[in-house]
């Protein structure tokens, strides 16, 4: 246990202060102003006999975020606490434990509670990848779950681009990213996938290494003919299956979000929602907005973004491969194709996608809608199978055989330069989705 006094801490940023009873100079929270909601537990608040609860920094229909404070290690962490808003109810000036509510919701309450929990069990194991949130612990209490999390000292991706004036040049962009694509291969290979990636759950630090969070932006609620759960998808960030209630999710579908992620971050713009796009793409290339762009970063970009999951890369890894590996040249008839040449791979080539330039859209927004089963962030994904190359961005999802004229050659020189490590094997290419009905509007 730290010798530090709970009572001395700033509830808004965990400093220690001489004078705690006034305005923290630092980050200005004010007790005497602090006005949480009464679904939250209140600051002060002491969670498994050593985490003191802070403000709240983040609260949705899942669950509450707070900055809490490690008593026994004596530094800040993240509070993470499942609460489902639909399934259960709490008045904090009754007491700390959630009500929750009868029939079938205590069902869901309590399938919802264990993903939440099997999930920190899984992502304890990846506390060494730094494209990640750690986890450190996770228990129950209140009648319900805490996640105690790594706190970030710094801002999420959304606020670093306005900062940086909306957008980031190309090379930063491949640099900053590579921790989490690298960590999102390592999740994958468990049979999980984030199902959120968006410029909100990415973290920033001060010292500029990047953290990708909240494996978590699930909830539990009823449906007429079966159990399902309601996703916050993010427009733009969300693939077209995601809004479907049976539709096939995998890694191929975070390989959407990574890219509509990337998108932003070069063009400064948010792709266009997958439901408009079903009825007319206007997704414009990068070259648009950046005439610099690389070709094959624009190449691998646009075709993580295709809007048919089988068109696009069906796992983290052949994305990698195509951003840090690869290199477009022209084969014998004159098509541009795409050599990768990824360390301890046979290299391969692919045709190039046509990319149709259309009216680009800027905006962030969520939507609620109704998605088959869960009650956690983490969705199994089929086990993978060994395939040598990335599925080609044709119409079906087939592997295309290398192209004989096809040299293999060096990565291209204005690439940023980075360590080889071995590909883990890719998944299977995902089913060809069916026409998506409309979401429900929450």
């Amino acid at each position: 246990m730290s010798n530090i006094n709970p009572d001395s801490l700033c509830p808004g940023c965990m400093a220690v202060l001489d004078e705690p009873d006034l305005a923290c100079p630092l980050c200005g929270f004010d007790r005497a102003t602090y006005a949480p909601s009464p679904r939250s537990l209140r600051a002060s608040t002491i969670l498994n006999e050593k985490y003191l609860v802070g403000s709240v920094i983040g609260e949705g229909g899942f669950g509450i975020t707070y900055i809490g404070f490690d008593l026994e290690a004596g530094h800040p962490v993240a509070i993470k606490e499942y609460f489902p808003s639909e399934l259960a109810t709490r008045d904090a000036s009754a007491g700390n434990a959630l009500t929750i509510f009868t029939g079938e919701s205590a069902e869901l309450f309590k399938e919802g509670l264990e993903k939440y929990l099997r999930e920190a069990r899984n992502l304890t194991m990846f506390s060494e990848l730094p494209g990640i949130v750690t986890v450190k612990d996770f228990f129950y209490e209140n009648e319900t779950a805490y996640i105690i999390m790594e706190y970030i000292n710094g801002m999420n991706l959304k606020q670093y681009l306005t900062k940086c004036g909306g957008s980031m040049n190309q090379n930063e962009v491949i640099k900053l990213m590579k921790p989490v694509l690298e960590a999102m291969v390592k999740i994958h290979e468990t049979g999980m996938i984030h199902r959120d990636i968006s410029p909100e759950n990415i973290m920033i630090t001060k010292n500029k290494q990047i953290k990708l969070t909240d494996f978590g932006a699930a909830r539990v609620s009823n449906s007429e003919d079966h159990k399902s759960i309601t996703v916050v998808l993010k427009r733009g960030y969300a693939p077209e299956e995601q809004y479907r209630a049976k539709g096939v999710q995998g890694a191929w579908t975070d390989v959407y979000a990574l890219c509509a992620t990337m998108y932003r971050m070069i063009t400064g713009v948010t792709p266009q929602e997958a439901l408009e796009r079903n009825i007319e793409d206007n997704v414009e290339p990068l070259s648009k907005f950046d005439p610099n762009i690389w070709p094959e970063t624009e190449y691998a970009i646009m075709k993580g973004l295709s809007l048919k999951a089988e068109d696009r890369y069906q796992n983290v890894t052949d994305l990698i491969n195509a951003l840090y590996y690869s290199v477009l040249e022209e084969d014998a008839d004159g098509n541009k194709v795409m050599v990768v040449n990824a360390p301890g791979q046979t290299p391969v080539s692919t045709p190039a996608p046509a990319v149709a330039p259309a009216k680009p859209r800027d905006e962030f927004e969520s939507k609620k809608i109704v998605v088959s089963i869960g009650g956690g962030a983490a969705t199994p994904v089929p086990a993978p199978a060994a395939t040598p190359v990335a599925p080609a961005p044709a119409p079906a999802a087939t592997p295309v055989a290398p192209a004989p004229a096809a040299t293999p050659v060096a990565p291209a020189p204005a690439a940023t330069p980075v360590a080889p490590a071995p590909a883990p094997a890719a998944t299977p290419a995902a089913p060809a989705p069916a026409p998506a009905p409309a979401p429900p509007v929450a």
